[in-house]
């Protein structure tokens, strides 16, 4: 995902509504808890820094795809 997609009038309108909260917190934890299952689950040589991903995940998290550019 883009951070034009987290800009966009609907996806702030959606976040903006109560009832949506929750769902979009889980979004968020589900994402960063797959990219971290998925580094767990690849051989050791094949990993990268746990430091650099944390970073990574983060700049996906804040900037979409673009943060990582």
């Amino acid at each position: 995902m883009s951070a034009e997609f987290f800009a966009a009038d609907f996806f702030k309108s959606f976040c903006d509504m109560p009832e949506h909260q929750e769902m979009v917190s889980d979004f968020i934890a589900d994402v960063s808890i797959g990219v971290y299952r998925r580094w767990k689950n690849k051989p050791k040589d094949e990993r990268q820094d746990l430091e650099k991903l944390a970073e990574m995940t983060t700049h996906i998290l804040m900037d979409g795809l673009k943060g990582i550019g």
